[in-house]
């Protein structure tokens, strides 16, 4: 290959690649972003106990996100119960993939607003009594 056609692949790749970045930095879906604290509760069976907690992270659990029509995406949760996702504007609702006879754990509701930023915190039941 000579040098001319060397730099005019370098250069096309590189418009190419500033191109897509570009694109990827303004999609409509790059600033909304649902942000989420999951905790479960009680700790322990009986009555509450003064100055024990009653509730704890949920931690490393897996969680279905769905729109309207089907599945938009899934997360775990951290050890602290924490998750953040990016989605499209829309009304969602957020449980565990694993579905439980105790109920509980979703699903949530959720409105999730273009280019901003939505914050909640959600309480699971663990079933102890």
């Amino acid at each position: 290959m000579n040098s001319d056609r060397v730099v005019s692949i370098i250069v096309f790749h590189a418009v190419s690649c500033s191109c897509v970045l570009a694109q990827t930095a303004t999609s409509p879906n790059a600033f909304n972003e649902l942000r989420t604290v999951i905790s479960t509760g009680p700790t322990y069976g009986g009555p509450l106990r003064p100055g024990a907690a009653s509730s704890k992270p949920y931690a490393h659990m897996e969680f279905l996100v769905t729109g309207e029509k089907q599945i938009a995406g899934s997360f775990i949760t951290d050890a602290e119960g924490q998750f953040r996702i990016s989605l499209p504007e829309g009304h969602y609702a957020v449980g565990t993939k694993r579905k439980s006879k105790l109920g509980g754990r979703g699903p949530f509701e959720v409105d999730v607003v273009a280019r901003q930023m939505t914050k909640v915190e959600w309480s699971c039941d663990s079933g102890m009594r």
